[in-house]
């Protein structure tokens, strides 16, 4: 048949990175409101003029859209003021901001590994090289 499965690597990959996620659950939720309270029509309106940036929801299945809100909240964060009650009340603090920033970047390898698993011609010795690489991060 000439076909390798692979894309159990992939499935593989999104258990562990799900298991990672689970000690910033708790943050990852509040970014998840945050994110749906911009997605408002009055929240969109106050930063129409400041960004063309939208607000992106997590989906509870993939990992990747986890990946995105949280690359997409550090890019429209600073569009977002402290002054604006609505949401300066759901603005994680700053020491949270700056663990969401870390955990993008470590993301960032994870997303980079994630495609390279998706490509054409894989094997699944280079399979098994990227995972073995990922452990090392």
């Amino acid at each position: 048949m000439g076909v390798l499965l692979v894309g159990c690597a992939s499935h593989r990959l999104n258990l562990a990175v799900k298991q990672s996620l689970e000690p910033h659950e708790e943050d990852l939720e509040n970014v998840q409101v945050l994110m749906r309270k911009l997605c408002t029509l009055k929240e969109a309106a106050k930063r129409r003029a400041k960004t063309p940036l939208l607000p992106v929801l997590r989906q509870e299945k993939r990992w990747s859209s986890t990946f995105a809100m949280l690359d997409r909240y550090v890019r429209l964060r600073e569009f977002l003021s402290a002054d604006d009650g609505e949401i300066a009340e759901l603005l994680p603090s700053r020491s949270t901001h700056r663990s969401l920033q870390t955990l993008l970047e470590e993301m960032k390898d994870i997303e980079s590994i994630s495609k390279k698993l998706q490509s054409d011609g894989l094997t699944p010795l280079q399979a098994r090289e990227l995972f073995d690489g990922l452990l090392e991060l």
